[in-house]
């Protein structure tokens, strides 16, 4: 269930001025996942804004993940694992979009637990995302998968449109409503 994005954001201690993408699965450390694309993505758009990684899940990011930027502009959260629905809720609604760019992905659960806390998703085009995402309508899927560049343009898309991104959101939680319900 959704909860109110600036309590859950309170609730984390994330300033409500950031840009805050979303991660989540079982081991990020698996290349599969695409945490290390998404890592790449991010750090080149933490030139336009101040962005927040918000991840849960077993493991470490790659590498490349632990860096942030020294100005501030870029940061990672890291939760750990996450066993409970409330607080998966509460990870959820504080972002902004959540990126689900796995290379593989037969389901795309976190992607739709996203969406039903009524946040947009952005994801590569493949496998069950392409099911569980209306893309232009409840987020966004890069037609190449694993491409960084194509990543970095649809997060940048969503970064500098609030509006759309809102409406998205919106959209995601009655799409998971009337097509996955419970």
């Amino acid at each position: 269930k959704p909860i109110d994005k600036g309590c859950a954001r309170q609730a984390l201690a994330i300033d409500s001025r950031r840009f805050v993408v979303g991660f989540a699965c079982a081991d990020l450390s698996s290349p599969d996942k695409g945490g290390s694309l998404l890592v790449e993505a991010l750090h080149a758009l933490a030139d336009k804004a101040k962005i927040t990684l918000l991840v849960f899940g077993a493991g470490k990011l790659p590498d490349n993940g632990g860096r942030s930027e020294p100005d501030g502009r870029y940061q990672i959260i890291e939760l750990g694992s996450i066993n409970s629905p409330r607080l998966q809720s509460l990870f959820y609604s504080a972002c902004d979009i959540f990126a689900a760019p796995s290379r593989i992905e037969s389901f795309g659960l976190t992607a739709l637990e996203a969406m039903a806390c009524g946040t947009p998703v952005v994801a590569f085009q493949t496998g069950g995302l392409v099911d569980v995402v209306a893309d232009g309508e409840t987020g966004l899927l890069e037609k190449k998968v694993g491409s960084v560049a194509g990543l970095r343009n649809q997060l940048d898309w969503m970064l500098q449109n609030p509006a759309e991104r809102r409406n998205m959101g919106l959209a995601s939680r009655q799409r998971v409503e009337k097509q996955f319900p419970s």
